[in-house]
């Protein structure tokens, strides 16, 4: 019976469907898979929840990214964004979930046909090493949409 009235007294404010929302974040700097260094990332376009404004656009992204170089043999770089999350327009934080990964060109046939072929001359089985794969390269300005609210946001009324 209590746990009744108490479920029956929670603040209008805490009851919104924010967990799914989507969230476009646009990366503002190019992205290698052979450079490191930080990614800086924006919401792209306003978030609100029930006709009020939570998220405005241009708000900073927090972004993790996971790099694999191009590896010998013809394998391809990756790149790996896990979002991880924003603030409110009152500086809560917001947290976000969603990835985006691309991936270089893969070399792997110029790899092993140059290597067997070079190979069988100059050093049997080994010719292959000598090619690395493509690095992958996310441009500046890419908006990513598959990136959603992970945890209900707290929204008072207007």
């Amino acid at each position: 019976m209590s746990l009744c009235l108490l479920l029956a007294t929670v603040p209008a404010w805490a009851q919104n469907s924010s967990v799914g929302t989507k969230v476009p974040v646009r990366i503002l700097s190019n992205v290698h898979s052979d450079e490191k260094g930080t990614v800086s990332a924006c919401v792209e376009a306003d978030l609100s929840i029930d006709d009020v404004l939570v998220v405005k656009r241009g708000t900073p992204v927090e972004v993790n990214v996971i790099r694999h170089e191009a590896k010998w043999g013809g394998k391809p770089g990756t790149l790996t964004l896990n979002f991880i999350g924003t603030k409110t327009v009152d500086q809560k934080h917001v947290v976000l979930k969603g990835e985006h990964t691309c991936k270089g060109k893969s070399r792997r046939g110029l790899a092993y046909g140059l290597g067997i072929g070079v190979g069988v001359f100059v050093w049997p089985c080994l010719g292959f090493l000598a090619f690395c794969g493509g690095e992958a390269c996310l441009p500046a300005n890419t908006v990513v949409y598959d990136v959603s609210v992970a945890c209900p946001l707290e929204v008072r009324d207007k």
